[in-house]
């Protein structure tokens, strides 16, 4: 029980600490003993490390298959920090460039079927409406800049009333 409650006072802020005035911040992090890989980082330093992965893809002259790498981290890191809305933001800006990467590769043109466009826009929508949800609002640029020349007319005009530019 006393093992417990020294865990509690240093990993939390919860217990007041009358000997010091640090009441809002706490002087250890809880780390996962049984996996080897994680005790070499601390949670933090796990989180660190996916953001600075993550923010990495956000360069405008990334390739985007190395921008499917450092997302591959970012989520690993997360996943290893347990901060699961930071590995799904980071899932859902995966995705996006995956569907852009795909975008990208040449396909014969018999291969497409004549519906192609109307499929695309329905999972570009889907992967924009992840994107704001996670507010990654530069990713769902860059997505609407790939799929632009694929749209139709139609659901052009309709984003261009809709959207500020």
């Amino acid at each position: 029980i006393a093992g417990d409650a020294t865990v509690r006072w240093l990993t939390t802020t919860t217990v007041p600490m009358r000997s010091m005035d640090l009441a809002s911040s706490a002087l250890a992090t809880k780390s996962n003993i049984g996996n080897l890989d994680a005790m070499s980082l601390t949670c933090d330093e796990w989180i660190a490390s996916g953001i600075d992965n993550a923010e990495r893809v956000e360069d405008d002259e990334m390739e985007l298959q190395h921008a499917l790498s450092l997302l591959d981290r970012a989520v690993y890191c997360f996943e290893q920090a347990q901060t699961h809305n930071l590995a799904a933001k980071a899932r859902a800006h995966r995705q996006s460039v995956q569907f852009r990467f795909e975008l990208t590769k040449p396909t014969p043109s018999l291969l497409i079927p004549s519906d192609a466009g109307h499929i695309i826009e329905q999972k570009a929508a889907q992967l924009f409406g992840s994107l704001v949800v996670e507010n990654l609002f530069r990713e769902a640029m860059f997505l609407l800049q790939a799929i632009n020349s694929i749209m139709s007319s139609y659901t052009r005009e309709q984003l261009q009333k809709e959207l500020p530019t």
